[in-house]
């Protein structure tokens, strides 16, 4: 992805997330324990679901390098070139 079709998003991104915590801060000074709670209970959620999604990508990407490596890459190929000679290839 280049760098100019990514910056608009994360620069718009970044403004939201600093705007909803910066007026969470200001709307609810006075309750500070309270905020503290369920922020505390979404980062919690939030952190749990973050490393369970983290966890079935890293198995799913495993199992598919692992069925892949003798489905997709043969331990030799050949290749036949343009001028008819043939070379033979191995994956790194």
């Amino acid at each position: 992805m280049s760098y100019r079709r990514f910056a608009a998003p994360s620069l718009v991104a970044t403004g939201t997330w600093a705007a909803a915590f910066t007026l969470l801060g200001y709307f609810s000074y006075r309750s500070l324990a309270e905020v503290e709670g369920t922020v505390g209970v979404a980062a919690g959620a939030g952190t749990v679901l973050a490393v369970l999604a983290a966890g079935a990508a890293w198995i799913r990407h495993r199992r598919r390098r692992r069925r892949g490596a003798t489905e997709r890459w043969p331990a030799v190929q050949s290749l036949t070139l343009t001028d008819g000679s043939t070379v033979d290839v191995r994956p790194i």
